[in-house]
This record gives C-alpha cells, sequence and structure tokens, in this order.
C-alpha cells in the first residue's frame, strides 16, 4: 500500500472562524399533502367537540340555576297567597266595620258637595251685630235671601236661619258660579234694620260694613225719624268670601262661637 501525504491549505485569513465553522440549517416538509390536511382537519374537529362541549356545560349550568330560581319564586309566591288567603279571611271578620267606614267616606264626599257653599247665618249675624254696637246703632231685624237662578227667591230671618240657610247657600253658589269671580261672587243678600241716635252713626255703620270681610256693596235704603231717632234700612250683599263650615273651608274662629 502506497502511502499518499496530503497537505493541508492553510485557513484563509479573511474568513473568521464562526464563518468556518458554519452549519446551514435546511428543512423540508417530505409529508405527503394528504396526511398534513388529515391532521389539520383532525386538530379542527378536537378544537370544535372541545368548544361544543364547554357550551353544553355552560348552558346545563345556566339551566340549573334558572331552576332553582324558578322553584324559589314559586315557594315565595305560595307563601304569599297563602299570606293572602289569610288575609281574605281574616277580612271577613272586619266587614261591619269597613263598611262603616265606607258609608262614612260615602257621606262625607255627599255633605261635601251638598255643603259646598255652606253660610254660617249664627256666625255672620253676630259679626253684624258685633260691628253695629260698634258704630251705636240697633239691629232689630235681619232677612237673608239666597240667590237662585240670578234671584233672590228664600228670605230668612237670621235668627231662624241657622239650621235651613246651609241647601239655599248651595243652590246661590250653584246658580251664579258661572257668571261672577269665584274670589267674590255674590251669594246672597242681607238687609238690616234698625235704630240710630243721629245719621253719622248709620254711615259709620255703612262703612265697617263696606269693610267687612264676606260682604259688599252696603247701601241704605230707607231712612226715617221717629220719636227722636232715626229708622234705617241697609242692604248688602254677601259674598263668596264669607262661605265656610265643617265640610268646606273652615270657618275663621270667633271669640264665643
Amino acid at each position: 500500500m502506497t502511502m499518499t501525504q496530503t497537505s493541508l491549505l492553510p485557513v484563509d485569513p479573511a474568513v473568521s472562524p464562526a464563518q468556518a465553522n458554519r452549519i446551514l440549517t435546511i428543512r423540508a416538509n417530505l409529508l405527503p399533502e394528504e396526511i398534513t390536511a388529515g391532521r389539520s382537519a383532525r386538530r379542527t374537529r378536537g378544537g370544535l367537540i372541545v368548544a361544543v362541549v364547554l357550551v353544553l356545560a355552560v348552558l346545563g349550568g345556566w339551566y340549573y340555576y334558572a331552576v332553582q330560581q324558578l322553584d324559589t319564586a314559586n315557594d315565595n309566591l305560595d307563601t304569599a297567597s297563602g299570606q293572602v288567603l289569610r288575609a281574605q279571611q281574616a277580612k271577613r271578620g272586619f266587614a261591619g266595620v269597613t263598611g262603616i267606614i265606607n258609608d262614612r267616606d260615602a257621606l262625607t264626599a255627599d255633605l261635601k258637595a251638598l255643603m259646598a257653599n255652606d253660610l254660617p247665618w249664627a256666625t255672620t249675624t253676630d259679626k253684624l251685630r258685633a260691628n253695629a254696637a260698634a258704630a251705636g246703632v240697633t239691629i232689630e231685624e235681619i232677612s237673608g235671601t239666597v240667590l237662585m237662578d240670578q234671584a233672590a227667591t228664600t228670605t230668612t230671618p237670621a235668627d231662624s236661619a241657622s239650621g235651613t240657610a246651609a241647601s239655599g247657600a248651595a243652590s246661590a253658589g250653584a246658580a251664579s258660579a258661572g257668571t261672577a269671580s269665584a274670589a267674590a261672587r255674590p251669594v246672597g243678600n242681607v238687609t238690616l234694620a234698625g235704630t240710630a241716635p243721629d245719621k253719622p252713626q248709620i254711615a259709620l255703620f255703612i262703612d265697617k260694613l263696606a269693610d267687612l270681610d264676606g260682604f259688599a256693596d252696603p247701601y241704605l235704603t230707607n231712612l226715617s225719624l221717629n220719636d227722636g231717632k232715626y229708622d234705617y234700612a241697609i242692604s248688602v250683599k254677601v259674598t263668596s268670601a264669607a262661605l265656610c263650615g265643617r265640610f268646606t273651608k273652615p270657618c275663621p274662629a270667633t271669640g264665643g262661637n
């Protein structure tokens, strides 16, 4: 055997050691396309199955929770229905009381409608007499008329009118509501007759009537001198400001009434 000597070429100084020892990485997919497609389909199918299972699990949990809530609601409904039934059964024992309360409420509503234009004649006459005494005149007769269909049709002496004037005042208010202001509509007329020592007292009394709340347009209708005293007659309108009563606007408090 003949030995041949091979001489090594020197390393080119221009080539670095990293370049001299570099190994090229070459990758190649040699699998058939059918196998690659099959694997991809299996992965996709597995992912879909997992997603479906998760969705079914969530739906099952939600359904279980809904069933539990429905059972709770049904139990609450049964409890409430039982309470209502027991309350209705207990209510029958108070049927008489509730009937009385309903009758009272109905009667109160009827009285409010009937007495909507109630006029307290007793308080009104006391107020007139007090102003007459302050003016120095004497009232001997008081008569009142209420307005119905724009005319005075009912005359009632004030001393006996406290029990009958309410219905007349109601008719007066209903008749005049469409023709005058609600704040000052006339609801009746009052005629005052009496004596006075002199004319200035009568004039002072008329001024007091003009300033009296619930009255308007006082004027002298008759004046005569008899036995050293003046006999007078005064007519004054009663307005809606004087209307009050137990079932409507409360009447102002008075000292002795």
